[in-house]
């Protein structure tokens, strides 16, 4: 499982599965609108994350999850157990850049995140901390019983500016 986590596919894969949080805890259907969940889902899942709180994380991905790599629910499941047995302190910093709503069960969220060993306390903090960045663009489905589930996902790296 370990020989999964390649350069840069650890850190994916974590960012991935915590913003994948987002989805599983949006269940909610009180007063807050779609965009207001998925931000404060976000946090939620930043916090399960650096918990390494698997049994948190491994249920928000949706069956029919694939991206544009090929990868499926399955790969990205043992991609974030694999990074989470590897790292043994995790600290992730995030910036939404933006959510859109596609529909009433279809949402998209853009997100810039910093992932480093140590504390990141704000976006100035990163520059001298050695971590990485990655930009996210994560599309959710809201399917019947108010769950929202991740059903594709796209990253890259990103640099110090588009986190400022």
């Amino acid at each position: 499982m370990i020989g999964l986590v390649k350069q840069g596919h650890g850190w994916c894969g974590l960012v991935l599965a915590t913003l994948l949080l987002t989805a599983f805890t949006a269940c909610s259907s009180g007063p807050d609108s779609p965009e207001e969940q998925v931000r404060a889902l976000i946090e939620q899942a930043t916090d399960a994350a650096e918990r390494k709180a698997v049994d948190e994380l491994q249920p928000l991905i949706a069956d029919d999850y694939e991206d544009a790599q090929g990868h499926d629910k399955k790969f990205i499941k043992r991609l974030l157990l694999a990074y989470l047995m590897r790292n043994q302190s995790i600290h992730l910093f995030t910036r939404v850049k933006s959510i859109a709503m596609n529909g009433p069960d279809r949402a998209e969220a853009e997100v810039v995140v910093a992932m480093t060993g140590q504390p990141v306390e704000d976006a100035a903090t990163f520059d001298w901390l050695r971590g990485d960045l990655y930009h996210f663009v994560l599309d959710f489905i809201h399917r019947g019983g108010g769950d929202w589930e991740v059903i594709q996902a796209k990253w890259r790296r990103a640099n110090v500016g588009e986190f400022l």
